[in-house]
């Protein structure tokens, strides 16, 4: 008997081949600051979801719904999407991504607790950045 889940696979990847780029919306969502700390800047993360393939290619979702939480704040973005990350003196709290998406006829969810690549932000250096130009979540098959 052959297993339906080559055929499932070769579908999607098909699928996505076919479907138009779809770049984020130039507008980034903004996550909020933390209630009583002064933004020294904010730095923009785009955020993306793929879906690994048995042959370990990827195909980009641009349906996963995610929750973006740090330090106590969150925000729900559909992907991908720019996301606005607000900068505060000293330590810059880890984002935690928590993301699901129908992939077939399960709904797959992906986790991800992204650290600062700068842990301290100093008020006086603006140029450095903290978390990266991008963040790929990877939903598995």
């Amino acid at each position: 008997m052959i297993s339906l889940r080559l055929p499932i696979i070769a579908v999607v990847f098909a699928l996505s081949a076919c479907a138009a780029d779809y770049d984020p919306p130039a507008t980034p969502v903004a996550l909020p600051p933390e209630p009583g700390k002064p933004v020294l800047q904010r730095e923009t993360v785009t955020v993306s979801a793929f879906l690994v393939g048995a042959s370990s290619s990827l195909a980009e979702l641009n349906t996963a719904r995610c929750e973006i939480a740090r330090g106590g704040r969150t925000v729900t973005i559909t992907t991908p999407m720019m996301l606005s990350i607000p900068v505060h003196a000293g330590a810059q709290a880890p984002l935690d991504i928590d993301c699901s998406a129908q992939i077939g006829p399960r709904l797959a969810r992906a986790k991800l607790r992204h650290l600062p690549e700068t842990a301290n932000a100093d008020p006086a250096d603006t140029a450095t950045r903290h978390y990266p130009k991008q963040i790929a979540i990877r939903f598995r098959q």
